[in-house]
Formats: C-alpha cells, sequence, structure tokens
C-alpha cells in the first residue's frame, strides 16, 4: 500500500534436519538485492522481521537496524542468538512503501545468501522458486460493510471474495442486517485466509437483525474456516442486547463450526452451536489438524453454548484431533481456549483432545447432561 510501513515481500523458512542438533546453529546476517523491484525509489526502508516457528507475519521482533533506500544489493546483519530450530524457522523482508509511490508498480527483492555461526556453512538460497511480485496499492480495505439483499454484499461468501481480492489495512465489520437471508449462502459458508488480516486488522461477523439469526442446513459443516486467521463470529446483538446467532447441522455426519488448514487466532463467541453428527470423531465444533497442514493456533470458542439438536445426540461437544503423521508435538495446535461455554448433552466427551496436542486453556466452562445416558462410556 502507498505511503504504509511494514507491507511484507517475502518469507525466508530454514528447516533442519530431523532429531535435532547438540548446539543449534545462529543466523548472524541476511544478504538480500532488490531484484525485480519497478522503480527502488518506491523503497523507503528495507526490514528483517522474525516470527520462530509461527508461519504468520508480525512486527514484534525486528532483527538487526532498518535499512534505508535499498537500491541493489544490501545486506541486514548485526544480531546474533536468532536459532534455526528443530522445525521450520520463519524470517521476513518487509519494506515501508514511499507515500510517493506509483500504484501498479512492483515491489520485490532476492536473498542471496545467508550467514551462520562459524560451525556451520552460509546457506545459499534456492532462487529458481517463483516468480510472482508485490504490486503497489492505492489503498486497502477497512471499515464497516453490510450483508443482505440491496446492501454492499448479498452474502458472506460475496463479501469474502472481495476482501480476498484485497488487502486489509485496518479493521473490517460485516454487518448482517435485516435483509440478509441466511439461505442465499452456499453451504459450507468458508471463512477463507485474507491478506494482511492481523490482530490489528482483524475482521468480526455479527448480526444487526431485529430476530435471531439462524443458519441451519443438511451439509458436512455450516461454517468452515479454511486457513483463516483474525475473524471474530460474534453472536452478541448490541441492538437486541442478547445473544441471537445460531448455528444448526441436521446432518448425522456433520459439524456445525470446522476448522481446518491452518486457520489460527481467530474467536467464536456469543453463539449457540448445534449437530447431530453420531460418528466416531463427531462433534459440533471440530478442529482437525490433518497430516502435514499448518497447525491450528491460537482460536477461541467463548461465552458459547454446544450442545445436540432436535435430530439427535451428538457424540462429543468440542473435539480438537491430530491426523498423523505431522509435524512435531510442539508446533501442533497451540493455545486454543475454550472458556466460559456450557458443552451439555453428548454421548461421548464434553471437550475431546486426541494424539498429543499442546498448550490448551479450558477455563470456567459448565459440562453436563440433561438426560440419562445409554453409553456405555461418557466423560
Amino acid at each position: 500500500i502507498v505511503g504504509n510501513p511494514n507491507q511484507k515481500i517475502f518469507a525466508i523458512i530454514i528447516p533442519t534436519h530431523a532429531g535435532g542438533v547438540l548446539t543449534p546453529p545462529w543466523v548472524t546476517k541476511f544478504n538480500f538485492n532488490t531484484n525485480g523491484t519497478t522503480n527502488t525509489n518506491d523503497l523507503v526502508n528495507a526490514k528483517l522481521f522474525y516470527t520462530g516457528s509461527s508461519p504468520y507475519f508480525s512486527t514484534n521482533n525486528q532483527l538487526g537496524n532498518t535499512y534505508p533506500n535499498p537500491n541493489g544489493l544490501f545486506e541486514i546483519g548485526g544480531f546474533s542468538q536468532y536459532q534455526i530450530n528443530n522445525n521450520l524457522t520463519y524470517f521476513w523482508l518487509a519494506y515501508d512503501i514511499s507515500p510517493n509511490a506509483t500504484v501498479g508498480n512492483f515491489v520485490d527483492g532476492n536473498c542471496y545468501r545467508i550467514d551462520r555461526e562459524t560451525c556451520c556453512p552460509s546457506l545459499i538460497p534456492d532462487t529458481t522458486l517463483g516468480t510472482a511480485r508485490c504490486i503497489i496499492s492505492d489503498t486497502g480495505i477497512e471499515g464497516t460493510f453490510t450483508i443482505g439483499v440491496g446492501e454492499d454484499y448479498e452474502n458472506l461468501e460475496q463479501a469474502f471474495n472481495y476482501l480476498k481480492a484485497n488487502i486489509l489495512v485496518g479493521q473490517v465489520t460485516l454487518e448482517l442486517t435485516d435483509n440478509y437471508n441466511p439461505n442465499n449462502e452456499v453451504y459450507p459458508i468458508v471463512i477463507p485466509k485474507v491478506t494482511n488480516a492481523s490482530e490489528t486488522n482483524s475482521i468480526t461477523i455479527k448480526s444487526t437483525k431485529q430476530d435471531e439469526l439462524i443458519f441451519q442446513h443438511n451439509v458436512w459443516s455450516i461454517i468452515h474456516f479454511n486457513d483463516a486467521q483474525y475473524v471474530i463470529l460474534d453472536g452478541y446483538n448490541q441492538i437486541l442486547g442478547e445473544n441471537k446467532i445460531k448455528i444448526i447441522n441436521t446432518s448425522t455426519t456433520g459439524s456445525a463450526v470446522y476448522f481446518s488448514d491452518g486457520s489460527s487466532f481467530n474467536i467464536v463467541k456469543n453463539c449457540e452451536l448445534q449437530a447431530s453428527d453420531t460418528s466416531a470423531d463427531g462433534a459440533v465444533i471440530k478442529f482437525d489438524q490433518l497430516p502435514n497442514t499448518l497447525s491450528l493456533q491460537g482460536n477461541q470458542v467463548l461465552n458459547s453454548v454446544i450442545t445436540k439438536n432436535e435430530i439427535g445426540n451428538v457424540t462429543n461437544g468440542i473435539l480438537f484431533i491430530r491426523e498423523l503423521p505431522d509435524q512435531s508435538y510442539e508446533s501442533s495446535n497451540i493455545s486454543n481456549v475454550i472458556k466460559n461455554c456450557t458443552i451439555i448433552d453428548f454421548t461421548f466427551r464434553g471437550i475431546s483432545l486426541e494424539n498429543t496436542l499442546n498448550s490448551f486453556h479450558i477455563i470456567g466452562n459448565n459440562i453436563f447432561q440433561s438426560f440419562e445416558s445409554t453409553s456405555p462410556i461418557v466423560e
């Protein structure tokens, strides 16, 4: 975006040999050039950031000094102790874009050498991978958009298609108005990844309808978080002062909400969720880390009712499952939160954590049955 700082250009992802080493190597300097940039006058500064094993860009940890007015070869170093971990380690090149940059110009770069401590030779990256370049844009997306017939967008699919085609520069709110009809959605409703979503550039979905909003269908999932980040589904209606969103799946093999493929830092709160999935891995809310996909990190389910529906019973209230083979346990499903929820009427477990997961926070929930169970095992 013209005039914006910290616009990420690419990630540098360094793996190490499986099993670790006694003394992991340290990175001391990165050598770059501005290859692929249309006009280097568009670049005010170059910066290097570090996110450890997290695959999500962040400006919380800058390495070395800011390099002003990069043009051709440049290097960023002068740091130490940044260890290459036993799994993937992520470093990021970012530019500050000039307020006088030309819209439509390309900005790009190349990492041609990575210097390490004397224990190891320099790394020479493979520079033949891909030719995509970043395009300078004149504006980004922020603000409130209304969803419904005759509104900004008729359904959530149209709204997210618009967000995906642009870049976020601030918070976005998608308001489901009185003109919104959930029957106009394509199910499952897919919540995708949106460029530049972050804690400060979050996307909130909420209802301003006068009546209760019910998403109901017979499908494998009603709402699918698919590599989504920083999306908040909030069922609290400020106009009515009540929780007014229900998500109901009437399929006996489907969830109300399904998280997969690296979906992280999302929040579902103030909703009632119902399902009747009686399969062994059935659940009202299912977090499914498929083999060799990014882990599901930092998601939260807050202040919600999770239960079976009138169609029949459900196996689990909430299920987190890691389907092996996969990456190491340390990077699998980290720091997800279930807090202040009512989880009621399940035939196996209220909350089920399967296959070695990490750092869960389960706080202040009510988990109970309202009927006598006929199952031989209920936990």
